[in-house]
């Protein structure tokens, strides 16, 4: 090397070591400003926690506080600069102290976040730790964070303990509960088996809400459910259901709009009230008989009062005249007079029992009759006053129907006695009776070739004692029809004339097809 060649060499050298110079300068500068970066990270990590409403560490691997909040000293009644560099475990029951340093454990080796829960005097508390690494990738220390949740765990327990309640009323509730949901029933309580006669109640979950609806109900069953699912009222509604035997049952229905698994749904509250509305009907049906009854009582003491007291008259007058007679020794005048008492008391005799016989009808339960039976005992009970007249009855084939058996006779036996008094002079008396079906009635007719009615009579000659002639044209006590159509009436039927003046009259009347 030559000598004018060394300031050169040392000039480069320089120049290296000052570029090397400056480098490590930047790397302390850079060192000083991370130091002062993680300085400042770890005061504000250090605020951050102090300012937390609740429990917070940061601690190392053998449970040392590195960091807290203020509110884990606070508990303990010391200071955080007393707290920190201080135990963990050191300051908690030996017990829980133990439940605590597992916990610890299991995110040691798991590297992963834990949480748990526990309770120390009285308080309940979520715990969350999560591992914190070190540049290497090692789990040097724990971010712990303990959350009060005494007051969430009460409501908790508050809302738990209504759920159970109420599970307890709805599941013992002896009327159906079910809850549906877009259409399908979603829960079903065990009455509700019971209710449509099911095996269990689950059978119910995920059926069509409204499958076992009567289509006559439908539309008010949809309705209800709009009008629920807008949160607004809807009374108490009746409705019937089919059974799973297909019998029609009647349900009293009442739904709510609640929240089921997170949506909107309706829970509806069924009664089966099919036995109320048999009482109802039944008690109806007892009104009606009670009211009918009143009408009659009070006909019999019109009657009472007018038409017994004719013959009473007749009886009373006869024997004033007879007394009055017998001092004149007139014996024809006193055979006149005892026949007008005979004939006065056979009449009071035959209203009595007209009336005895119209009050003993009662409805009872309807049988299955041969109407051709019920017409041959009538004929039988008339084959005299047939035979004397010369009138002659046919008949078609009679179905069976549902009446009384022993007051159907009477009907038929009524209605042809009827038309035999009522025929016209010098014609050959004809009856014909036939029988009809329209729906699920029996539609009977007696059709006579008579001397007609009236058709303003047509049904004044229903009512009790109503004559249409004279007495001593047509005797009789005007019974006869009144009874038929109170006959007819306890057997769920009616009864009705149609008439032609000088051609003849036909008696209809319905009684209920098998």
């Amino acid at each position: 090397m030559k000598i004018q060649e060394l300031p050169a060499d040392l000039e480069s050298a320089n120049q290296a070591l000052n570029k090397e110079n400056a480098r490590l300068k930047g790397m302390i500068d850079d060192c000083g400003r991370i130091k002062n970066e993680l300085k400042m990270s770890e005061e504000n990590l250090k605020g951050f926690l102090a300012s937390l409403p609740h429990s917070a560490h940061l601690i190392d691997r053998e449970g040392t506080v590195l960091i807290s909040s203020e509110v884990s000293p606070a508990r303990l009644g010391i200071s955080l600069d007393e707290y920190i560099g201080t135990n963990i475990f050191a300051h908690l029951p030996p017990g829980l102290a133990v439940e605590r340093r597992e916990h610890f454990e299991r995110i040691l080796r798991s590297r992963e976040t834990v949480s748990w829960e526990d309770s120390r005097e009285g308080r309940h508390y979520a715990h969350y730790g999560s591992p914190v690494l070190d540049n290497e990738g090692n789990v040097d220390r724990i971010a712990h964070i303990a959350l009060d949740i005494t007051d969430r765990k009460k409501i908790e327990d508050a809302i738990r303990e209504s759920e159970e309640k109420y599970r307890a009323v709805v599941e013992m509730s002896p009327d159906a509960i079910v809850i549906h949901q877009d259409g399908r029933i979603v829960y079903a309580n065990p009455a509700s088996a019971q209710l449509f006669h099911l095996p269990a109640s689950d059978v119910l979950i995920g059926t069509d809400a409204f499958a076992r609806i009567h289509p006559d109900f439908l539309a008010i069953a949809r309705e209800n459910t709009r009008i629920d699912l807008e949160g607004r009222d809807t009374p108490p509604t009746e409705i019937q259901v089919t059974l799973r035997d297909g019998t029609l049952a009647t349900f009293e229905g009442r739904g709510r709009k609640l929240i089921f698994q997170g949506r909107p749904a309706i829970q509806v509250v069924l009664r089966d009230i099919s036995e109320r509305k048999k009482a109802e009907e039944q008690l109806q049906e007892f009104s009606r008989n009670l009211a009918r009854a009143n009408e009659e009582l009070e006909l019999f003491i019109s009657i009472a009062s007018h038409d017994l007291q004719e013959p009473i008259r007749n009886i009373v007058t006869s024997t004033q005249r007879m007394l009055r007679d017998s001092r004149e020794s007139d014996a024809g005048s006193f055979e006149k007079h005892l026949k007008t008492i005979e004939t006065a008391a056979l009449r009071m005799h035959a209203l009595i029992n007209s009336l005895r016989e119209y009050s003993a009808v009662r409805k009872r339960d309807l049988q299955s009759v041969s109407m051709d039976n019920a017409l041959s005992s009538a004929l039988e009970n008339l084959r005299q006053l047939i035979k004397e007249t010369g009138a002659t009855v046919t008949h078609d084939p009679l179905p069976n129907a549902l009446a009384d058996p022993t007051r159907i006779i009477q009907v038929f036996q009524n209605l042809i006695e009827n038309a035999i008094k009522f025929r016209k002079e010098g014609v050959p008396l004809v009856i014909h009776i036939s029988a009809s079906r329209d729906g699920d009635v029996w539609e009977f007719s007696v059709r006579d070739n008579g001397i007609g009615i009236p058709s303003d009579y047509y049904d004044r000659i229903f009512v009790l004692f109503e004559q249409l002639h004279q007495r001593d044209v047509y005797p009789g006590t005007g019974l006869g029809l009144a009874l038929c159509k109170k006959i007819i009436e306890r057997n769920r039927g009616r009864i009705w004339v149609s008439s032609v003046i000088g051609e003849g009259s036909t008696f209809f009347f319905t009684l209920k097809a098998e």
